[in-house]
């Protein structure tokens, strides 16, 4: 049995979808990220886990009990808000311990908590400080301590990491998987930076609309996409549009609008018809010469280059298709203007093969 479990979660906002008949299903101990675009049902999903919205229908199970009637307060649930939402007259210690005092722990035992909580965030020595003595990333710390204070049966994270700078982003994001690991807690990540999720998750969640496309490891989300929505979202990725020219086994030859014969790799490609070829921009090679290792290459013209410091992106076009060809910025990589005939190439196994029929 999954330690949460969402069936069949539809919920409507007057005329709108938010969202229709999602599962999914979390294991213990595991931090799941739900990634997707702005007003894709993340965050609605998240308060209906929390109880703070209600679902029109479907089942929440947590740890096996159905808590769809349990109030918010009541589900044993921690949560970390991308405000913070901390106490501005309570000390650190005091926001720390304010669910352990709505619990009505014994004093010995939530100043031990406290104590305890602080330490996972490394913030020992700011308890009997004010909010507003701490930096963005301390309150950020001293939210996440509050919310394991009280050792929820599961921790839920809304963007915790949008109001913070890039480096800063990047030691937060180091921090909670840290401490995620360290307590063992069942965690939902809710976030519109993939680079966030990809180095967070032990499985990503991509909704789109309302629902759920695809639930893998990071390392499939992004290599073994199962779905157009997914190829096009995650990272930067070229869709080559065709018709089906051949097929042997894995192999699939494809035909582009422009006339590009195309060489890629499908999983369980059923039967001719329109495909969508996925290459990711970093697997694009540009080169003087035709690349002689590969079925995949063609004469192409960069129409525009950015500088991008350890990347350089290049814009070019293909017999009239446009691709974006991404290659590390260094001192002995040849580099290519504006303007410059160039030959662009690719493995066959770097370019996925998916049916344009599906949906999902």
């Amino acid at each position: 049995m999954s330690h949460l479990e969402l069936t069949h979660i539809s919920k409507h906002f007057r005329t709108t979808s938010a969202l229709h008949d999602l599962s999914l299903r979390v294991e213990a101990g595991e931090l799941m990220c739900l990634l997707g675009p702005s007003g894709c049902g993340k965050t609605t999903t998240l308060r209906i886990i929390a109880g703070f919205e209600t679902a029109d229908s479907g089942d929440v199970r947590l740890g096996g009990e159905n808590i769809v009637n349990v109030a918010p307060q009541k589900r044993d649930i921690g949560v970390v808000f991308q405000s913070y939402a901390l106490f501005p007259h309570l000390t650190v210690n005091e926001n720390v311990g304010f669910g352990l005092r709505m619990r009505r722990r014994p004093r010995a035992e939530a100043e031990a908590k406290v104590r305890e909580a602080l330490r996972l965030v490394r913030l020992d020595s700011v308890g009997d400080r004010m909010p507003r003595q701490l930096s963005g990333g301390q309150q950020q710390r001293v939210a996440l301590a509050r919310a394991i204070a009280i050792q929820p049966r599961l921790l839920l994270l809304d963007e915790p990491l949008s109001n913070l700078d890039a480096k800063l982003r990047d030691e937060m994001r180091e921090e909670i998987r840290r401490i995620q690991r360290a307590v063992g807690i069942t965690t939902i990540f809710v976030t519109h930076d993939q680079r966030e999720a990809l180095a967070l998750a032990d499985r990503m969640a991509i909704m789109d609309l309302g629902s759920i496309v695809q639930v893998d490891t990071p390392v499939n989300i992004y290599e073994r996409p199962a779905h157009p929505f997914v190829a096009s979202f995650i990272g930067q990725a070229n869709l080559l549009t065709g018709s089906v020219a051949a097929i042997q086994g894995a192999v699939v030859q494809f035909e582009t609008a422009a006339g590009l014969r195309i060489v890629g790799e499908s999983r369980g490609l059923a039967s001719r018809g329109d495909v969508i070829g996925v290459v990711k921009s970093e697997r694009i090679r540009l080169s003087s010469e035709p690349a002689a290792d590969t079925a995949n290459t063609f004469p192409a013209r960069v129409e525009a280059c950015t500088y991008l410091g350890a990347m350089i992106q290049y814009h070019c076009v293909v017999n009239g298709e446009k691709l974006i060809a991404s290659a590390p910025n260094r001192p002995d990589g040849m580099q290519f203007a504006p303007g410059a005939a160039v030959h662009a190439s690719w493995m066959p196994a770097d370019c996925l093969v998916l049916s344009s029929e599906r949906k999902g």
